[in-house]
């Protein structure tokens, strides 16, 4: 099988539906396969059910917000390889400090834009986004 046809899986987490649409539209664009969560929760379930290669995750959110499920899944073993980017809108200085604690490889402040995604992406995946 030609492991290059196989599709990256990009889970996208942020509890504003709006932001979801947006990222998922630019990713699905650029050929990645989206799965989306609301919530932290449901972003740590998945990513026990489903192969995920990389995760954009809202900082803020209610319930288990994007630094404590970014943090879980950096302590698991199972899932301590998966690049997490933050996305947040706190000061960049807030943003940096609480990415680094969570164990997040990278962060961006919102509002993001697609050239920003796409670097994080071909940073992370070493896959050249087509």
């Amino acid at each position: 099988m030609d492991m290059s046809a196989v599709k990256k899986r990009v889970l996208c987490v942020d509890d504003e539906p709006l932001n979801l649409k947006i990222l998922q539209a630019l990713l699905s664009k650029s050929g990645f396969d989206i799965v989306t969560a609301a919530d932290g929760e449901t972003a740590l379930e998945m990513a026990d059910k489903e192969t995920i290669d990389l995760i954009f995750m809202d900082a803020i959110m209610p319930g288990i917000d994007g630094f404590e499920a970014c943090k879980q899944l950096k302590e698991s073993k199972q899932h301590n390889h998966i690049p997490v980017i933050l996305l947040s809108a706190l000061s960049p200085s807030e943003c940096e400090r609480k990415s680094r604690e969570a164990g997040a490889d990278a962060w961006l402040e919102k509002p993001v834009n697609k050239k920003d995604i796409l670097e994080k992406l071909e940073t992370y995946l070493n896959k050249e986004p087509r």
